[in-house]
């Protein structure tokens, strides 16, 4: 392990941002040499900021415009926070909520898709105007305790369903433009999955995690999806199993978050390949939504609690006094 010689005159450690680093004022520490964990090598900034207006279990979250979007699956209650301002606003509630619900955004608009009570629905909200529609007939199979995620191409992809034997196990892609759905390739995985996380970076689109709905079984496992050829390729897996988890990518990274009764934090590189653990949740909680908005990364949970964070890795430094 390297041994780092402080200056006579001392210093004092502390973490910046990158942007804020000045060779003269700063020595700068490598972690890796230092031994320390991966955790405090990314030391990711979570902020607890207060609650959301409701609480629920399953909670959706979606981001537009630089606005966050909580949705209770159960009641249909949608509130919009402005991190701006700092203000929640009640919005026009969703129609036929139901849970086993997901959603994401597209544009200017919000998509749920499925859930329970109306398992074949897309519901469709407008965030210009403060309207839903719904089309309950929008999706070729039903769809319960899936994921969902924007393609590049403006399609939606939906991945994973609660256990039916009546229902095969191709996943569904979803136009917005038409109104309509079909069939596209299954997860490479024997038994079926719910409770996953997906997101797109780029033109490929990242599924992460889950459960077995049949056999009750955690997965870490990661798929990258590619829309243009309809095929899986399997990446590295998370160093943890994780469902009901919040995921989303920042600066071409995903970030894995949270889910049921866990407070752990992964990061992912596509390029590299590698999963990492970064700075853990203040508390578990359960059940994670996130979006993000100009680089944070905005999350609540079934509790209430509503959390926010600086994506920007800080790096640790002496300042010189």
């Amino acid at each position: 392990m390297s041994i780092i010689k402080a200056p006579a005159g001392g210093g004092t450690f502390r973490y910046i941002k990158k942007k804020d680093y000045d060779p003269v004022k700063h020595i700068l520490f490598d972690l890796s040499t230092l031994g320390l964990s991966a955790g405090n090598l990314h030391n990711y900034a979570w902020q607890k900021n207060g609650s959301v207006p409701t609480t629920a279990p399953h909670p959706l979250a979606a981001s537009v415009n630089d606005k966050y979007y909580h949705i209770r699956q159960a009641t249909g209650d949608l509130e919009e926070y402005d991190p701006q301002t700092g203000v929640w606003a009640i919005r026009a509630s969703m129609p036929s909520p139901s849970d086993g619900c997901a959603a994401c955004a597209l544009g200017d608009k919000i998509y749920v898709s499925g859930g329970f009570d109306d398992r074949n629905a897309m519901r469709i909200y407008d965030t210009s105007t403060d309207t839903w529609t719904i089309n309950s007939t929008a999706l070729d199979k039903m769809r319960m305790e899936h994921t969902m995620a924007a393609g590049s191409d403006g399609r939606l992809y939906l991945f994973g369903h609660y256990h039916l034997d009546a229902e095969d196990i191709n996943n569904t892609v979803y136009d917005p433009t038409t109104d309509t759905s079909s069939a596209i390739a299954p997860l490479p995985i024997s038994s079926d999955i719910r409770y996953s996380a997906a997101v797109s970076i780029g033109d490929d689109i990242y599924i992460v995690g889950g459960e077995g709905s049949s056999n009750s079984s955690l997965y870490a496992y990661v798929w990258r999806y590619a829309p243009t050829s309809d095929t899986y390729e399997t990446v590295s897996a998370m160093p943890g199993a994780k469902y009901q988890h919040a995921l989303v990518a920042v600066s071409g990274k995903l970030i894995a978050i949270g889910g049921v009764s866990t407070s752990d934090v992964y990061e992912y590189d596509p390029a590299g390949d590698r999963w990492i653990k970064a700075s853990s949740l203040v508390s578990a909680g359960t059940e994670h939504a996130a979006a993000v908005i100009a680089d944070r990364i905005y999350m609540t949970d079934s509790s209430g609690s509503f959390y926010e964070h600086d994506s920007e890795r800080n790096i640790l430094v002496m300042e010189v006094a």
